[in-house]
């Protein structure tokens, strides 16, 4: 049986805490992108495409 220490099983919330649904930062919807380096920055596509132009710049979720 393997130990894991409380300093793992923090990064593994934190790791599961990213993959988490989250809404569009403009209106609400669900969102499928987020700005590069910035997670929390999340976008649904048509904002998106709106505020970005293209979709390269952005991560996908």
């Amino acid at each position: 049986m393997a130990l894991t220490s409380v300093k793992e099983e923090g990064k593994v919330s934190e790791n599961n805490s990213d993959k988490k649904s989250s809404n569009c930062i403009i209106c609400g919807k669900k969102a499928e992108y987020c700005m590069r380096g910035l997670p929390k920055n999340t976008y649904c596509r048509k904002c998106a495409e709106a505020y970005f132009k293209f979709l390269n710049y952005l991560d996908r979720l």
